[in-house]
């Protein structure tokens, strides 16, 4: 139940910064070939790396309440 509850909670605080994120790069207005591109205004402030690790954190999460859902309980 404790691994359940802690993956839970690291997939949500992923999940929330990396919507956090990628909603402060949209707030920018700014277009490239007459689109919002929000890829490159990441690159720009190098914000690619904390979005993978918020990614990666949000998989993390995900895959130890897997983990701890299917463990027996002793």
């Amino acid at each position: 139940m404790k691994k359940v509850l802690l993956g839970g909670l690291m997939m949500l605080a992923g999940i929330i910064s990396a919507a956090i994120l990628l909603s402060g790069t949209m707030a920018i207005d700014f277009m490239y070939f007459g689109v919002y591109s929000y890829s490159w205004i990441l690159s720009q402030y190098q914000l690619t790396t904390p979005l993978i690790i918020f990614v990666i954190i949000a998989v993390v999460g995900f895959a130890l309440s897997i983990w701890g859902l299917f463990e027996k309980e002793k």
